[in-house]
């Protein structure tokens, strides 16, 4: 597994040069309760606002993902040396407030953690950054990107999407008034998320 790893603004850009394996579906997991680890590296253009998220997201919807599939790392890869696991589901959009998607389309997305299982096949989340995995089936508002298109033919995640910053860039609808709060985040990054937030719950959740 890489010690360090680095992205640009999207989960995507990481993707462009790996080869996947697909595994179990993600979707039939209640991964909320499943074992949480988080890979840490480093992250360049982190945006430090609300503000330079919404700047530097060329998509900005409220979505709902389905289909969910586990690809899990590869190591020892002959052409890749290593390669980083990920999930990859379908997005479903339901409002679009920025770029041009538009409600009803659907777009692959994928996200940057994977299912595992140990010797005794025990399943745990694998995160990297601190992605908080999306719930399936669940409307939320979403800051994304697309990937690298043109280098992207003929892999798994082909014209994917991805979030435009791997843990503060989706935030469940409420349900019955129901904020969806991290839980694997520090204490600094659970602050700035309930902040951003409600941030994006009054722009675009009004």
């Amino acid at each position: 597994m890489m010690k360090k790893l680095f992205i640009s603004l999207c989960m995507a850009v990481l993707l462009t040069a790996m080869v996947m394996i697909p595994s179990v579906h993600a979707e039939e997991m209640d991964i909320q309760s499943l074992p949480f680890h988080s890979i840490e590296g480093f992250i360049v253009n982190e945006p430090e606002t609300f503000a330079s998220l919404v700047e530097r997201s060329p998509y900005i919807v409220k979505g709902v993902l389905s289909d969910a599939k586990n690809y899990l790392p590869i190591e020892d890869d002959p052409e890749y040396i290593s390669t980083t696991g990920f999930t990859h589901s379908t997005l479903t959009i339901t409002e679009s407030f920025k770029g041009d998607l538009k409600a009803g389309d659907t777009i692959p997305f994928i996200e940057g953690y994977f299912i595992q299982e140990d010797l005794h096949g025990n399943p745990s989340v694998v995160s990297y950054f601190g992605h908080q995995p999306i719930i399936q089936g669940r409307e939320y508002i979403l800051f994304i990107c697309p990937g690298n298109h043109a280098a992207d033919v003929g892999r798994p995640w082909s014209g994917a999407f991805s979030e435009t910053h791997p843990w503060c860039a989706s935030f469940a609808v409420p349900e019955d008034g129901e904020l969806v709060l991290p839980e694997h985040l520090s204490a600094q990054g659970e602050e700035q998320y309930a902040a951003w937030y409600q941030s994006a719950l009054e722009r675009y959740d009004a």
